[in-house]
């Protein structure tokens, strides 16, 4: 009811002089909070009170320090209360409280830089997980883990009022205070993760103690969870690096230790992601150990110990490096393809390797296009690959493959409409738009449809082009209308795709309401459909048409 008052009366003289003259009270209640169940219980109500009145009254306190000061130490009590669920109270009060300092003056910042270093130090030793001999149900694990999450926003609000170097001070002390008493892992882990979460928000120029505590974390290397936080914490420092060149060395050869660590998917996973990171923000830095990365990539890439996800992290990485000097494209380019290349044309090739194969293919066709290019020309190294060693062999492979690559050729033919449809032109489109036609007959057709339609938008295309596109995406609906429930749901899953992303001259807003039309119409004609299917063919319709105004069908 408090609450209630205040929160309607929030620019009250009045309600702000009573919560003033009540807080020394309040304060001495939060004070007196034990850990006890009863403590906790009773702790709550008032605790919340006045945070939320706290919250409410921020803009008068700035105005009133005397009462400010007094107000702080009991929520750093409350921020510092073992009780998760007490501690989760005080956090949207330090966010509001740093949002209005953003504007504040310097002076009246400066004066909270030593209550957000406490907050930030009483923080840390909450991040910890428990010991493994304690045992913990999945839902206690998930609620600590979204936990740690909400802990790290905090985290962030305190950088951003201390500073990048007041803060890595804390995590550098924290850390060598781990190293040196424990021998678990739990401890530098929760702090790494601290270094993790804030990384966003730290100077990429700092250079008092980040170059100093950097080194020490590669040093991490004696269990799995400290090494997977390790690469993360690398990932995540990718932009800061740039600007501390001399410890790019140190930070891929730990990657690398990551990549090739058997038996921990875990670990290479971040390790893959540290490595996309770490050459997407410093590609032009890491041209210089092109011919290395080339040669861990086949490596690691043979060896298949990554996950299909983290390959494709991996050639996004070196993807980056490649197109960072635009004089080596034609030298490393065919070193990097060769690998997939070959498995297009090799009959032993599993489908399901060549529909992988398709996909890395389809990353090198968006990647490599140089930022000083605006049109990629018809003599560009990736473009020549493309038409001389990919293009002619895809029509075997759909056929050879079935609806097994369809996923990787229509990745393949998006990417390189995306890229090529201005400089190979209109007749190359249409050959394109063929081949995506023949997808069509191997019952794998959303896909399908949807490069048809990105050819439309992205591509350029002519009226006779775009006429060929819109049959196509017709005939094949009418197609699929003798399987009802197959055909309406992709209809469904079309019109949830086109109903967030319509824009002008779409060829989905005509042809959905003509299909749909069509199968309605086949389904009450048709005595062996039963109701449901009926049913559900008219909520889709009518959805379609109370959202779709400009459509008249």
């Amino acid at each position: 009811i408090i609450c209630e008052l205040v929160y309607q009366n929030a620019t009250s003289e009045v309600f702000y002089q009573a919560f003033c003259h009540y807080l020394p009270h309040l304060c001495n209640l939060l004070a007196r909070g034990g850990e006890r169940y009863e403590d906790v219980q009773v702790l709550k109500p008032i605790g919340s009170m006045v945070l939320e009145c706290g919250e409410l009254f921020l803009g008068m306190l700035l105005q009133t320090p005397a009462v400010l000061q007094s107000l702080i130490p009991a929520i750093l009590n409350l921020s510092s209360h073992p009780d998760q669920v007490i501690v989760e109270l005080t956090f949207n009060f330090w966010t509001e409280l740093e949002l209005i300092l953003e504007g504040a003056e310097e002076s009246t910042k400066e004066a909270f830089v030593p209550v957000y270093v406490d907050l930030f130090r009483c923080l840390l030793p909450r991040l910890q997980f428990p010991p493994e001999t304690q045992i913990q149900s999945a839902e206690e694990r998930e609620s600590f883990r979204d936990f740690r999450h909400i802990i790290g926003d905090c985290l962030k609000d305190c950088v951003r009022v201390s500073g990048s170097t007041a803060a890595v001070e804390l995590i550098l002390t924290a850390v060598e205070q781990a190293m040196a008493r424990s021998n678990q892992w739990q401890p530098i882990e929760a702090v790494l993760f601290a270094l993790r979460t804030v990384a966003s928000v730290i100077d990429r120029r700092e250079s008092e103690r980040l170059p100093t505590l950097f080194p020490l974390l590669l040093t991490l290397r004696s269990h799995p969870r400290l090494i997977y936080s390790c690469l993360l914490v690398i990932g995540c420092l990718s932009d800061w690096l740039k600007y501390h060149q001399d410890l790019l060395p140190a930070a891929i050869d730990y990657i690398v230790m990551g990549l090739t660590t058997p038996g921990d998917s875990e670990v290479t996973a971040a390790a893959a992601m540290a490595m996309r990171y770490l050459c997407e923000s410093c590609g032009d830095l890491m041209v210089r150990y092109a011919e290395q990365l080339l040669t861990l990539y086949d490596t690691v890439m043979s060896q298949m110990v990554l996950e299909e996800e983290d390959q494709l992290s991996l050639t996004e990485s070196i993807c980056h490096v490649i197109v960072a000097d635009v004089h080596q494209i034609a030298t490393l380019l065919p070193l990097a393809l060769n690998k997939f290349t070959t498995k297009l044309t090799s009959v032993d090739t599993k489908p399901e390797q060549v529909n992988l194969a398709l996909q890395h293919l389809a990353l090198f066709i968006e990647l490599i296009v140089p930022d000083s290019i605006s049109i990629i020309s018809t003599t560009f190294p990736m473009t020549l690959i493309y038409q001389r060693d990919i293009e002619p062999v895809l029509p075997v492979i759909v056929e050879r493959c079935g609806d097994v690559v369809s996923e990787g050729t229509s990745a393949l033919l998006k990417a390189a409409i995306s890229r090529y449809s201005r400089s190979l032109g209109q007749s190359w489109l249409l050959q394109t738009v063929t081949l995506c036609q023949h997808l069509y007959t191997l019952n794998k057709f959303p896909q399908a449809v949807y490069t048809l339609r990105y050819a439309v938008l992205l591509g350029d295309c002519n009226v006779v082009v775009q006429r060929q596109i819109i049959s196509h995406i017709r005939d094949n609906f009418a197609i699929y209308a003798q399987k009802p429930l197959d055909c309406l749901n992709m209809i469904t899953s079309m019109y949830d795709y086109w109903r967030y992303i319509s824009v002008p001259n779409d060829p989905l807003s005509d042809v959905l309401p003509h299909s749909l039309i069509t199968l309605i119409t086949g389904i009450v004609k048709d005595s062996s459909q039963g109701a449901a299917e009926l049913s559900a063919a008219l909520i889709v319709a009518l959805r379609m048409a109370m959202h779709a105004g400009s459509v008249t069908n």
